[in-house]
């Protein structure tokens, strides 16, 4: 996996391109009357995490609700690499950042580990690069056990 980078920007919100099995990767979001709230009072704290075409990777609630909202520009995190050409590295990056934000439970948080390792090793087998689970999502038993599911 190459190094990612990204920049942050602020583009308009019909820029953005949706990916359906992104969109179906990670459990819905059941606080959206607090998200609501929370972008009503303060704004867009957290930035859209995009690839390099704009295809939303994570934030699909909150881009959901700054359309309600009516926002015509959104912040955007700009990752360097393109989602249709890398999904890997497209399944890593929604694996890393809803792992640490989110606040999944136990269960969501083991389905989530086993699709997105699913997904990679079929796109890996594609290329003859099959590794096991926590090699392949990039994740080491420190995080996992940080994750505290184990208890």
């Amino acid at each position: 996996m190459t190094e990612l980078t990204y920049t942050e920007e602020i583009v308009p919100i019909e820029k953005l391109r949706e990916d359906e099995e992104f969109r179906s990767l990670v459990p819905p979001n059941n606080m959206k009357e607090q998200l609501v709230s929370s972008i009503v009072k303060n704004g867009q704290t957290l930035p859209i995490d995009v690839d390099s075409d704009y295809v939303i990777l994570d934030g699909y609630k909150r881009v959901s609700i700054l359309r309600e909202l009516k926002y015509k520009e959104i912040k955007v995190r700009k990752w360097s690499f393109r989602s249709q050409e890398d999904r890997a590295t497209a399944y890593r990056l929604i694996a890393m950042l809803n792992l640490q934000r989110r606040h999944l439970e136990k269960n969501e948080v083991l389905k989530l580990l086993r699709e997105l390792a699913e997904k990679i090793e079929k796109v890996q087998k594609k290329y003859k690069k099959c590794r096991q689970m926590p090699r392949i999502l990039s994740i080491n038993l420190k995080q996992i056990q940080n994750l505290q599911i184990w208890n």
